[in-house]
This record gives C-alpha cells, sequence and structure tokens, in this order.
C-alpha cells in the first residue's frame, strides 16, 4: 500500500483530490498540512511514499529539501499548467484531477516500486479482502470456470499452507451430497482448479499428499497474511504507525465480503474486532499529536460496525470536548445513551456523565 501525505495552502480546494485518495484501497492518506515545514517533521517519524503538492512554492528547493530527509519520497505537484520534470521523483498533475488520470500515477508507481524490489519471489498476488482475486505479476486474473473452483481455492488460501483432509474439504463445499457425488466434484474442482491457475503461468501452486490438500505459500502474496503477521506485532507491541494504517486500509475492505463463504465468517468476526482495535490504537495516536479531526473521523468508523464500544464512544465524547466541540459532544454522549439502554437495559458511565457536566 502506499503511503501518502498532502500539504496545501490553507485557502486551496483539494477536496476531490482528499476524496478520491481516501476512497482509495491502493493509498493509506494519512495526513493533511497547510505548513511545508510540518512535512519535514513527519518525514523523520512516519513512512511516507508520495506527497501531494498543492502549493506555491519553489518546486526544486522543495524536493531538495525533501529528499535529505526521504531520498525515495516521491513529490506529485498539483498545478494548472502543463509541466514535465526531467526528475524522475517528480510528477505534475493538473488541478481538476481525476480518478482515472490519478490511478494511471499510482499504477507508474506501484510498477516502478516493483522492479526495484528484487526481493519477492511470488508468482501469485491474492486479495481476501473485498472481492477475491488472483492475479500473476503482470496483473492477470485468474479466470475460475465455477464458483466451487474459486471457493476451493480461497479456503485453501485461508488455511495458509497447512494442509487440509479431503473429507474435511468435502464436508466443507458438499455436505448435501452422496460421498460418491461429492468425492467427483472435488476431483473436477480440484482440476478447475489447476487449470484456472496455469492459464495466469502459475505452477505447482496446488498440492496434493496422501489424502491431503495445501497450497505452497512459498509462491503466493497475500493481503490476508501480511495483515495478519502485523497484527501479531501490535499484539506483541512491537508494531509501527504505519503498519497500523496500513492494516486498517485493508480490512475496512471485509474478508471475501463480496464472495461471502459461510466457513469464513470466524475470521470474518477476528478481523472486524482487530479492526477496532487498530481504530483505536491509530485515533490515540492522532489525539497525542493533535490531529482531533482524523482521530475524530476514525472512531466514527469504528462506531459504523460496533455502535455499542464502550472505548470509541468514550474517546469519540472526550475528543469533541477537547476540540471546543461541546454540542457534537452532548449529541454523541446522549444517542450513546440511549443505545445503552435500548439494546443493553444499562446506564452510562459515570465517568462519562461527568465529562458532560462539566
Amino acid at each position: 500500500m502506499i503511503s501518502a501525505v498532502i500539504l496545501e495552502d490553507e485557502t486551496s480546494d483539494v477536496g476531490n483530490l482528499y476524496n478520491i485518495l481516501k476512497e482509495s484501497s491502493e493509498i493509506n492518506l494519512k495526513l493533511r498540512f497547510n505548513d511545508e515545514k510540518e512535512v519535514f517533521l513527519i518525514l523523520k517519524k512516519l513512512k511516507v511514499d508520495v506527497i501531494f503538492v498543492n502549493m506555491e512554492i519553489q518546486t526544486m528547493d522543495f524536493a531538495f529539501k525533501v529528499r535529505k530527509v526521504n531520498s525515495k519520497v516521491k513529490i506529485i505537484f498539483l498545478t494548472d499548467y502543463t509541466k514535465y520534470s526531467e526528475d524522475p521523483s517528480i510528477t505534475y498533475i493538473n488541478k481538476s484531477v481525476t480518478r482515472e488520470n490519478l490511478q494511471k500515477v499510482i499504477d507508474g508507481f506501484k510498477l516502478k516500486n516493483e522492479k526495484n524490489n528484487d526481493s519477492r519471489t511470488w508468482d501469485i498476488r491474492v486479495n481476501c479482502f473485498g472481492k477475491f482475486t488472483v492475479k500473476n505479476r503482470e496483473g492477470i486474473c485468474a479466470k475460475w470456470r465455477t464458483k466451487k473452483a474459486e471457493e476451493l481455492f480461497a479456503l485453501l488460501i485461508d488455511r495458509k499452507g497447512r494442509a487440509v483432509n479431503r473429507d474435511k474439504i468435502i464436508y466443507i463445499l458438499w455436505k448435501n451430497f452422496s460421498e460418491t457425488k461429492a468425492a467427483v466434484n472435488l476431483h473436477t474442482t480440484v482440476y478447475n482448479v489447476k487449470k484456472a491457475l496455469l492459464a495466469i503461468g502459475a505452477k505447482d501452486i496446488l498440492i496434493y499428499n496422501n489424502g491431503f490438500y495445501r497450497i505452497n505459500e512459498n509462491k503466493i502474496k497475500c493481503d490476508a497474511w501480511d495483515v495478519v503477521g502485523k497484527i501479531k506485532k501490535v499484539n506483541k507491541q512491537i508494531f509501527s504507525i504505519e503498519e497500523i494504517g496500513e492494516s486498517i486500509k485493508i480490512i475496512e475492505e471485509g474478508y471475501f465480503k463480496e464472495n461471502y463463504f459461510d466457513w469464513a465468517e470466524d475470521k470474518n468476526k477476528y478481523f472486524e474486532t482487530m479492526y477496532l482495535k487498530l481504530i483505536f490504537l491509530r485515533a490515540m495516536e492522532y489525539k497525542q499529536n493533535s490531529y482531533f479531526e482524523e482521530a475524530i473521523e476514525l472512531l466514527k468508523k469504528g462506531l459504523k460496525i460496533d455502535g455499542l464500544n464502550e472505548n470509541l464512544n468514550k474517546e469519540l465524547i472526550k475528543l469533541f470536548i477537547m476540540s471546543g466541540e461541546e454540542i457534537e459532544a452532548v449529541k454523541c454522549y446522549n444517542h450513546y445513551k440511549k443505545e445503552l439502554r435500548r439494546e443493553l437495559g444499562i446506564k452510562i458511565n459515570s465517568e462519562v456523565q461527568e465529562w458532560i457536566r462539566n
């Protein structure tokens, strides 16, 4: 995922760019700034891949200063004029930015990163969040002949290289079929999976041994596996703020959300729980750095998932008070109080009541 910040004039209007970036599943938009000095400070603290600039500044001077802090960051200037740069780290796009021309810039950035990263050994990239997709290095998607072929491969991806017994697969995918019919279906489906993978140049991905099926995880890059690795760091308290932000962006797409495999429901609930935990941690980091607006926005996202979450509600009320939005604090308090009584039949925490009274 590409980490980005926006540097803008206080009077400029980058709402369109901001909205496009926030909606992109490939961009982790961290912060917006009005002062270039703040950008230099944040570059020292956080991993930033791209800076979007909508401000009248000395282009080369700014780029020189940025490189002194981070030599790899890409700078994209919004301009009303047609400009070209001989510096590969600088790009110009029109201020009337659209999703299409911004996507071209993002695709070019991703392609360059992938070419520069020689350490990857994967043959296929698998996305489990949102819509389940399997692509090769060239971005060509696997086409599944049947829904069951797609689901079987998704099931094995979910197990991340762990061998799954033939009978268990049959029970999960064809439990209402006769033993003979289910066995035939499994054999045909395995063939269809291998054929779909071979069509995009992926060999030796699906492995069978003595009644068990598994996938060769060494040939696969998977978003769910990456997120689980980051979550383990969070649980051990050795995480980075960048990893939290990236994980939030990925998880909010929903685990197999567009496919809905009933066997994935427990894992989906796990990711949902972790999503709320990550949102809380990220919001507290924003709060610590006095970015109240960003913290409030994140907490609201979390409350769309779990409207009765005590930590999220308490922090949202507290943040409204700290940012001087007393009316919003009272509205949030009253809504939370009402929902607690209606859904759980309990009263609101006395500590929160004191905040509102004071």
